[in-house]
């Protein structure tokens, strides 16, 4: 009987330990996926970095060309010699925007109806 107790207890701790060591194994293949996921963002994200110090190199190399010097004066504001710049300023609106969605939405003649028939309450 002894020998079949020593028996059971080995098989329970064979099975213990199996099911320790799946668990881990699982937790570890999980955690592997993830880092996966963030090395891939991460390079996409370098490949993006490339791309623009390619754009921007590119820029630079263009600055040696009269053509693009004067195109890039240009986007940033400044004109030939003789030329009148005018600069033209959008007005801001009467009513910021911030306050116009913090307003509580004003009901239409057919709502405040359907809301008296159902009999709604307007704090609803």
């Amino acid at each position: 009987m002894k020998k079949v107790d020593f028996i059971y207890k080995k098989i329970i701790i064979f099975f213990f330990l199996l099911g320790t060591t799946f668990l881990m194994l699982d937790v570890s293949s999980n955690e592997l996926e993830s880092v996966k996921e963030l090395k891939k963002e991460k390079e996409e994200h370098v490949s993006s970095l490339q791309k623009e110090v390619a754009q921007l190199e590119k820029e630079i190399d263009d600055l040696e060309n009269p053509k693009m010097i004067e195109k890039v004066l240009r986007r940033e504001g400044y004109g030939k010699e003789g030329e009148v710049i005018y600069i033209l300023k959008v007005p801001e609106p009467v009513v910021p925007i911030s306050e116009i969605f913090a307003q509580e939405k004003r009901k239409s003649i057919v709502e405040k109806f359907v809301d008296f028939v159902t009999g709604r309450n307007e704090n609803q």
